[in-house]
């Protein structure tokens, strides 16, 4: 396996020299020079051939920050890495590397943004409005160039658990960040100063001894720290309170505090909740249609695009039967804290609902259907009940793209 890994660096040199070695090139040509070898990479013998020998004189300047990523090689250049995807997704972001990768097995569901900037903190934490471009389905030999800084901002989730993808990357730094965009709100990857390092651990610490002590001592933080360190122990804390309703009082005292910024810190923290949501339930399946779907929900911005994808990925399926019918399914499910792998309560009753909610998502007409379908009785305290189960559906993060 080692030749093929060389004569892709081969390959690689000799497209990048005949356009100059120019770094705004490589994209492409690294592109080029995947895709002339797909099908060539066989992922047990790259992956044996790391364990049984190593990764011979490569210097360490390719290693990657991720577990999941494997380096192969590296020149003074650029590098090569395995991407092995065991149950993972990934939320829009951008690089500061130029390059490519290329699906090697599994299919993965890719969203591509562009980010329009209307302020910032500083250069790590800026502002403005993310809109999608695309979604489509990746299958093995796909190929996609990588451009540094915003120029490239993308999503991705694997349906098939593992998936494995094998990327070119330059080493030369520009002066771009990785970066992670939520909603409007764009962060440095993996960014956190020392002493939000150390907030967060101790508040894991208090978590542990005392979860009330724990949120006391978040909420008279919040009220003091800056924008920054505030949107950072609450996305920290979004990982790791299970419990939503524990950091509602915390999160309306720091958003009380952000003036005009703070919409658009509440629709990124929505957007923080939402991809802890969706990993959640994911690790609950094994059904390929239901991660599917999980990840078309994670990514999909509304219905039309939604149904857009399905229709290209399920051809002989109306869009609508396959949605509902995996919808229903997950909901039947007993997942994690005593709901649904959807994440909804258990019980028939909000199953009756949801079913015809996906069937007709009006609420005005839902009661007099519900009680023309199952004969319940028509009292003023169970269409009450029902409009709140009703509207509790229909405002779920993840569900925002059927119902949209």
């Amino acid at each position: 396996m080692e030749d093929i890994l060389r004569l892709l660096m081969e390959d690689i040199d000799q497209r990048w020299g005949k356009a100059g070695n120019s770094s705004e090139a490589f994209a492409r040509v690294s592109a080029d020079a995947l895709r002339a070898f797909a099908g060539r990479f066989d992922i047990e013998s790259i992956l044996t051939h790391v364990v049984e020998a190593g990764i011979g004189g490569a210097n360490n300047s390719g290693a990657h920050v991720a577990s999941g990523v494997v380096s192969l090689v590296s020149g003074p250049r650029y590098a090569l890495c395995l991407h092995t995807w065991l149950d993972d997704l990934v939320g829009p972001h951008s690089h500061g590397w130029n390059g490519a990768y290329q699906v090697l097995r599994g299919t993965s569901v890719q969203a591509q943004y562009r980010f329009e900037e209307s302020s910032r903190f500083d250069a790590k934490f800026r502002f403005g409005v993310l809109s999608q471009k695309s979604l489509k389905l990746l299958r093995p030999g796909d190929t996609v160039p990588v451009e540094l800084g915003p120029r490239t901002i993308h999503g991705l989730s694997y349906v098939e658990t593992p998936g494995f993808a094998i990327s070119v990357r330059s080493l030369e730094k520009f002066g771009e960040l990785t970066l992670d965009y939520w909603g409007g709100v764009c962060l440095e990857n993996e960014f956190m100063d020392d002493e939000t390092v150390a907030k967060t651990r101790s508040l894991n610490a208090l978590w542990a001894i005392d979860p009330k002590l724990c949120v006391k001592t978040l909420e008279r933080t919040l009220k003091r720290v800056d924008m920054r360190t505030g949107f950072l122990l609450l996305r920290h804390s979004a990982s790791q309170i299970a419990d939503r309703a524990l950091l509602e009082r915390p999160r309306a005292l720091y958003l009380a505090r952000m003036g005009s910024f703070a919409p658009l810190l509440d629709r990124a923290l929505v957007e923080i909740e939402h991809d802890a949501n969706v990993r959640l339930r994911r690790q609950q399946t094994r059904d390929l249609e239901q991660r599917l779907l999980l990840s078309l929900l994670y990514l999909a911005p509304d219905r039309k695009t939604l149904h857009r994808v399905v229709r290209a990925l399920r051809p002989k399926r109306e869009p609508s039967e396959f949605i509902g019918r995996c919808i229903r399914d997950m909901a039947r499910q007993p997942g994690a804290e005593n709901r649904s792998i959807l994440g909804t309560p258990m019980g028939q009753e909000v199953e009756a609902v949801l079913g015809l909610l996906l069937e007709d998502s009006r609420l005005e007409t839902l009661p007099a259907r519900v009680f023309k379908r199952y004969q319940v009785d028509n009292t003023r305290a169970q269409r009450t009940l029902m409009k709140k189960t009703a509207e509790g559906l229909r405002q779920m993060r993840l569900l925002r793209p059927v119902f949209s």
